[in-house]
């Protein structure tokens, strides 16, 4: 819920934006998310954001169905 918030915040990203993100759309190096709600404009990411979203990759479940292994969050629906 914190990473969402702080995309929210940092990012303007609601939650359907958050939750459509690919985690190939992250670069931790530049500090940068590429996503299409930016309009594929790269956003600079809070350091705070992105100890966040390590965080929640860090406690992500393995998702059971194949076409959400890329993206960053899990939702409950898939994890029937």
């Amino acid at each position: 819920m914190k990473t969402v918030v702080m995309l929210g915040l940092n990012c303007a990203y609601g939650n359907t934006d958050a939750s459509k993100i690919p985690i190939s759309s992250l670069n931790f190096n530049k500090v940068i998310i590429n996503y299409p709600p930016t309009q594929n404009r790269d956003l600079t990411v809070w350091p705070e954001t992105v100890a966040a979203i390590k965080d929640s990759l860090a406690v992500r479940p393995k998702p059971h169905n194949r076409a959400n292994i890329g993206f960053v969050f899990i939702t409950k629906y898939d994890l029937t």
